[in-house]
């Protein structure tokens, strides 16, 4: 018989078939579609066939507190916004600009404080609350209104000043606030009288002192009178009577009243030189007398003994020396007079009569370590100024760097004691050359009894002169450099400075081997006995 057909089952697109023949039976079984979804298109739920494409999502957007949602399968987009809160103010709190939830509280209002012209005041919101305060008024014044001392509100006017007239010691013032205006009248002086002084008419004040009374002295017939204001003291002095003479009767020395008639002459003897003649009116009678002439002597000229009548000059004394501390003896009168002839001294030795004093002596009188008349210095301070200088004088100086070594060594170890000075406590030793080489403080004295010393030591020439410098006394030397006189002054070349309340040490050239010309601009020597022509170049400090 007949296989039978193989049969496959229809499909949706296709009729029941034979796989064997090909034959058909029936008709396609057709598609069971499922609906398009968002995601996917229409499909065959047999087949799988697809038909058109996906409906696509239908959105909400996202908000606030929930994501973007498809309202058709309920599918998931971008997350949740969040909320965007507005800060809380006075009268709402915290808000969502996009939804408007709320969070929290109001704020509480700032208040400002209330002032004259607006109430307690939100400083945030605006609000008020409450009324403005009252003005606390300041009272008008002559130039300004009434002023409120809390916001400055003005109100009304001014009062204007209330003026009172200048006086001779107080310009126009207002008797409200004290303003003045313009300047004090000036006084109205009266003149002085012999008892008041100048008075001012307006305000009773005085000037200066009464002019006094202007006194004529009394006369013979009238008391003392002051010629301003007639009052009268004492009494008239009464006249003081002349006795009358040949020339005129009895007269008073005053007033020039006369009393009476004149005298008869009174009558000297002739002279050689007059005749008789009246030693009142000087009328003369007969002829002179003859001269009886002395011939001129040292003190006296040719002299008439009669009449004292001289002529020609007297001869004056003829004076020569005889020796020192004595007068001098004129040859033709013997007489002893004229000058005292001192000795003059210079290192012990008169240079007169070439007298040693030191040596008539037999002993030096020393006066600060030095003698005051041969000026040489004791042992003990000698031997001091030559220890020194071994340390500063070397063989091959010259005079000019020996000079300049002690001028610098004094210098630079030594301080001028000028505490001492300012309270006019100075000790003895500051004024010789122990201050300068133990001590090491010294004024001017000592300074130039130092340098002294160490010259002659030094074997240079050297003197010391005193004087007045800066206004006071003062000491300084004379050296001899190359054949040459120059002065230094130790002391001024090692002034006194302070830096911050402390003595500091300078040392300067501008008194050292200086000529007298440029010396005595601010020095005043007694008793120098060189002439310093010329200053010796000075090296810089």
């Amino acid at each position: 018989s007949a296989s039978g057909h193989n049969w496959k089952e229809a499909t949706c697109t296709e009729a029941k078939t034979c796989l064997t023949c090909g034959a058909t039976e029936g008709s396609a079984s057709g598609h069971n579609w499922k609906e398009a979804t968002c995601t996917e298109a229409k499909t065959c739920l047999t087949c799988g066939a697809t038909e058109g494409s996906a409906s696509g999502h239908n959105w909400k957007e996202a908000t606030c507190t929930e994501a973007k949602t498809c309202t058709i399968c309920g599918a998931f987009g971008a997350p949740s916004n969040g909320h965007s809160w507005k800060a809380a103010t006075c009268t709402a709190p915290y808000t969502c600009r996009i939804c408007g939830a709320t969070e929290g509280t109001p704020k509480a209002h700032k208040w400002t404080l209330a002032t004259c012209t607006k109430p307690m005041t939100c400083s945030v919101c605006g609000t008020t609350e409450g009324t403005p305060k009252a003005h606390k008024w300041n009272d008008a014044t002559c130039t300004e209104p009434k002023i409120c001392s809390v916001c400055g509100t003005a109100e009304g006017s001014a009062t204007g000043h209330s003026w009172q007239d200048a006086t001779c010691y107080i310009p126009k013032t207002c008797v409200s606030c004290g303003a003045t205006q313009g300047s004090a009248k000036n006084h109205n002086w009266n003149d002085p009288t012999c008892t008041e002084p100048m008075t001012c008419v307006d305000c009773n004040a005085t000037l200066g002192t009464p002019s006094g009374h202007d006194w004529r002295a009394a006369t013979c017939t009238s008391p003392e009178t002051c010629t301003s204001c007639g009052v009268t003291k004492g009494s008239a002095t009464g006249h003081d009577w002349k006795d009358a003479t040949c020339l005129a009767p009895k007269t008073c020395r005053n007033c020039r009243a006369t009393e009476g008639t004149v005298s008869e002459h009174l009558w000297n003897r002739a002279t050689c030189s007059n005749p008789k003649t009246c030693y009142v009116c000087g009328a003369t009678e007969g002829t002179t007398k003859e001269h009886t002439w002395a011939e001129a002597t040292c003190t006296a000229p040719k002299t008439c003994t009669g009449c004292g009548r001289f002529e020609g000059k007297k001869l004056g004394h003829d004076w020569i020396y005889t020796s020192c501390d004595a007068y001098m003896r004129c040859t033709r009168c013997n007489q002893v007079g004229g000058e005292y002839v001192f000795h003059n001294w210079d290192r012990g030795v008169c240079t007169i009569c070439r007298w040693g004093y030191c040596d008539y002596l037999g002993t030096h009188s020393y006066f600060m370590t030095r003698c005051c008349f041969c000026g040489i210095y004791e042992a003990e301070v000698t031997a001091m100024a030559q220890d020194i200088l071994k340390d500063i004088i070397t063989d091959g100086m010259s005079e000019y760097e020996k000079v300049k070594a002690i001028h610098d060594y004094i210098i630079n170890t030594t301080r001028y004691d000028y505490e001492n000075y300012l309270n006019n406590t100075i000790p003895d030793v500051s004024f010789s050359p122990i201050g300068v080489f133990v001590h090491k403080v010294a004024v001017c004295q000592g300074y130039a009894y130092a340098f002294d010393l160490m010259c002659r030591n030094a074997g240079l020439e050297c003197e010391v002169v005193t004087g007045t410098a800066g206004g006071g006394g003062h000491a300084w030397n004379q050296v001899k450099v190359d054949g040459k006189w120059y002065n230094i002054d130790t002391t001024w070349d090692d002034p006194v400075c302070y830096v911050d309340d402390e003595m500091i040490d300078l040392l300067f050239y501008d008194y050292f081997l200086i000529s007298d010309s440029q010396m005595y601009l601010d020095h005043t020597a007694e008793d120098a006995k060189h002439i310093c022509e010329e200053s010796y170049p000075v090296p810089s400090a």
